[in-house]
């Protein structure tokens, strides 16, 4: 996936199989995590990784077995109706303070994305310019490039080896549960590459085009 610093050069739209997190009980397929409070609006991650760590995070604090989905084995219903793709927010980090990620008392991680409003005359499920744009440009003010690069490497590894990856990420990330996750100061994205946290101050976001953001 290249992505162009400027905007005007990416394509309106890009399809994309990403990720969700979702439930899993006694083999049958739940919940779709959700990225709102009035459990509407998905949640969809770009890299299997980041939805790899959140699922981690809900497994070690609610016993709840919950596994990283590509969306393309969804039924097309779930993020389309009729020809409209439905709105999604697209995981750009999460929220951190003192260098610790924090998490809801439920066991999710508190997570800070991209709201893309729903498109009309939708033929495939896409993730538009705008939220590709943002998530590159947030990624390198904190150092990381090629971040879209790093995760297919990383994709390509076996899978036990990718959760030896996400299982140190998530220990080291340190969650911090809290009542307030409002109360957040930074933005946190994991390094693939690095194996390591990048954190930047969570105005970083005001400096970016795109609004408005889940938060």
């Amino acid at each position: 996936m290249e992505i162009s610093q400027q905007s005007h050069s990416v394509c309106p739209a890009m399809s994309f199989d990403g990720y969700v997190v979702r439930r899993l009980e006694n083999g049958i397929y739940g919940q779709v995590s959700k990225a709102t409070t009035d459990e509407v609006v998905p949640r969809c991650y770009l890299r299997g990784f980041d939805a790899l760590i959140d699922s981690l995070a809900l497994l070690g604090q609610t016993g709840e077995t919950h596994q990283a989905t590509p969306v393309s084995s969804l039924e097309r219903e779930f993020l389309v109706e009729g020809v409209t793709q439905k709105p999604i927010v697209v995981h750009l980090g999460w929220r951190a303070k003192g260098y610790r990620v924090l998490q809801r008392p439920n066991g999710r991680l508190a997570g800070i994305g991209h709201l893309q409003p729903a498109r009309p005359e939708a033929s495939d499920i896409a993730i538009e310019a705008q939220a590709l744009v943002t998530m590159q440009r947030l990624y390198e003010s904190a150092g990381i490039y090629a971040w879209y690069d790093e995760y297919l490497v990383i994709a390509s590894r076996s899978k036990m080896r990718m959760l030896g990856h996400a299982l140190k990420a998530l220990c080291d990330a340190n969650p911090d549960i809290s009542e307030d996750v409002d109360d957040y100061d930074q933005i946190a994205m994991f390094d693939s590459e690095a194996c390591e946290w990048h954190f930047v101050p969570r105005d970083a976001l005001l400096t970016l085009e795109g609004w408005p953001y889940f938060r």
